[in-house]
């Protein structure tokens, strides 16, 4: 059994129709097992407010003024777990750990990250 990662940054704003095809092309139509047991990871780089001081700035990037930016992280969660559904993995029944981050970043992006056992592409979609 081959454990394997898969990290891919999801680019566009409209991250449910983006996140599958970002996918795809990334791994050339592989996907993960039926049945394998999935852990997903992921991390949400916000973009710093434009009105921030230099002190509020520093304060974002070590982490110690809180994100409270909308949306919710469990919302981004299911949006990108929905959105890898038959595409990454079967069914999100599979997935049994997620872990999500959300920081403050000049370059926003939203970063994901699966462990399971992958299979052979059969060049179904």
């Amino acid at each position: 059994m081959q454990k394997n990662r898969r990290t891919r940054p999801i680019r566009s704003k409209n991250t449910k129709s983006s996140c599958g095809r970002d996918f795809l092309e990334e791994t050339q139509n592989s996907r993960f097992a039926e049945d394998a047991l999935l852990e997903i990871y992921i991390t949400v780089l916000a973009k710093m407010p434009k009105g921030a001081t230099p002190e509020e700035q520093a304060r974002m990037f070590n982490g110690r003024a809180n994100n409270a930016k909308t949306p919710d992280l469990n919302k981004i969660t299911k949006i990108v777990c929905e959105a890898l559904e038959g595409v990454a993995y079967k069914d999100t029944v599979q997935i049994t750990k997620v872990s999500a981050i959300k920081a403050w970043s000049v370059y926003p992006s939203v970063w994901v990250t699966i462990e399971g056992e992958e299979r052979k592409s059969d060049g179904n979609t």
